[in-house]
Order: C-alpha cells, then structure tokens, then sequence
C-alpha cells in the first residue's frame, strides 16, 4: 500500500509464511516499514497457545502429504503426550518396503527417533492395527477403539495392549490411556475421506476431537474443554465433508464452533506447533523489520 510518499509492507498470508519466498519476506529495503495483517496476528497468538497448552498433549497426523508430515513426526514425540497416525502417512511409516532407497532410510531414521522417544519419554504412539477394506483406504474399526481410548473415551483389554506394546509402547505410554486430553492438534484426515466409502475413520477422530472441543455443560456453561487446534487445507475440507454426512443422517455431533480454532494453513501451522516452533520465515521477518528500520533511521540521521 503506498501511504503519501512512503511504503508500507502488509503480509497476511499465512497459508504461505512457512515459506521463505521473496513476496513473503518483503521489500529488502530497510526504511521500508512493515506490519502482519489480522489474519497473520490471529494465527500466531492463536497457534502459539500450543506451546503452554495444559498437558496431556495429544497431536493427531493423516492425510497424503507424507513429505511435509514425516519430518514434523520426530518432533511431535518430543512435545506430545498422545501421538495418533492416520491416512498414508501412517502407511509409509508403519511399511516403508515400498519406498525408494533415499526415503526408506529416512523413515527407517524417523522410526529409531520414535522408537526412542517411545522408551526416554513414554509417550504413547499408535499406527492403524487394520483397514476399513483391502483398499486400506481408511482405517479399521480395531484401529478407531484404539484411537477412542487413547482420547480418554473407553478402556483397552489385555490384547488391545499387547497390541500397544508391539507398537514399541511401554508401560509409561499405555499408562497414559483414559486420561482426558487438554490440548489437541489434528492435521490431516485419516483416509481417503473424499470416497463417502472411506470417511468413517475421519468422521470419528472428528467427533472425538469435537465432543472434548465442546466439554461438559450446555450453552455458555462449559467446562473440561480441552484447547482443539486444527491444521487447514484438507482437514478442513474433511470436517465439512463429516458435517454433510451428519446432515444427511439427520444428526449433528460435529460443529464448527466445538474447534478453538481452525488455522488456514495446512503446512503452516504443522511447521508453526511443530517444525519451527513459532519461527516460520515470514514471521521471523516481521518481527526483525522494527529494529533494522530503527537502525536505517539512526544511519540516515547521522549521515
């Protein structure tokens, strides 16, 4: 926007501020003065809830851009309390074989840091047991009570926890199931939810997820809500999918207000929690913008 004589930079998109592209990072010239947009303000003081979230912590990852999502695995057992794994992404970390040499050694590395943080931390990690068909385009119903447990809805039999354990749980992890979650980030679906064949998975973190979202009590007299963060992009597009199929049963379990807050960013906000913790580059810049104008301002008056 050009005010008067003068520039000013705006950045609101934060569906992109994980990037470090040229038209997020803004004009190089330092006088030049630059400011977040509401929606870039909303994101960051909403997201970064995340990180003095009240424990347990619970993130759950699905959804198809594996690549993305891998690399944000290693540090969401380190922050996390409850780890949930969906979609093809659980598939490629549970059964790399197909993958080519140079990805198969990173999730092999991937699976070693889980595996540890599993052991130091006890932090508790489940991967689907079974698929909604042969397709393995949703996970099964053994998979979704695993899930439901460890959301702290139901309890596990003793073969349900040899099957935690065979997950690399200890004792410590599947100790944590039955506590009710404070704090929750859902990025990505757990199936092919687009297929009304394959959405049952999705459809039923997304009403466990809502009903802690939503509490106990009625109207404004709630309490027990846990802090529900959910990823943009697909997971988004899920939720509204799942709210088509409640209208179509004549039910409604899932609302948008059950959610503390949905980002618009996919990507963003898993580099946001996760990856960068808070310091995605379009942020970073935005923040450092006030001191290096103060600088070019104080360099232009003494000269």
């Amino acid at each position: 926007a050009r005010l008067g004589v003068d520039w000013c930079y705006v950045n609101d998109a934060f569906g992109a501020a994980h990037r470090p592209h040229g038209s997020l990072l803004g004009p190089r010239d330092p006088t030049i003065r630059k400011a977040a947009g509401p929606l870039l303000i909303l994101e960051d003081a909403q997201l970064s809830k995340w990180f003095t979230g009240r424990r347990p912590k619970v993130v759950a990852m699905g959804g198809a851009k594996v690549a993305d999502k891998l690399p944000q695995l290693s540090a969401a057992v380190q922050d996390a309390d409850v780890v949930l794994l969906g979609g093809k992404l659980a598939l490629e970390f549970v059964s790399p074989e197909t993958l080519d040499p140079k990805e198969r050694s990173m999730v092999e590395a991937l699976r070693n840091e889980v595996r540890r943080a599993q052991a130091e931390r006890g932090v508790l990690v489940i991967t689907p047991v079974d698929a909604s068909d042969e397709t393995g385009k949703d996970i099964g119903p053994k998979t979704i009570r695993l899930f439901q447990a460890a959301l702290g809805k139901g309890r596990l039999d003793e073969a349900q926890r040899q099957t935690l354990r065979a997950m690399g749980n200890n004792d410590a992890g599947i100790g944590r199931i039955g506590a009710r979650p404070r704090t929750i980030f859902w990025n990505g679906p757990m199936g092919v939810f687009e297929d009304p064949r394959y959405i049952p998975g999705t459809q039923a973190i997304a009403e466990l997820v809502a009903q802690l979202g939503r509490g106990t009590g009625w109207g404004p007299f709630r309490w027990r809500r846990a802090r529900v963060i959910v990823g943009g992009g697909d997971t988004m597009t899920a939720i509204h999918a799942v709210m088509k199929v409640e209208d179509v049963a004549k039910r409604r379990s899932v609302t948008l207000s059950d959610f503390t807050h949905i980002s618009t960013g996919g990507g963003a906000s898993l580099e946001y929690t996760l990856g960068k913790k808070g310091q995605l580059p379009g942020l970073v810049e935005l923040r450092q913008a006030p001191a290096r104008l103060r600088a070019a301002l104080r360099a232009q008056r003494a000269a």
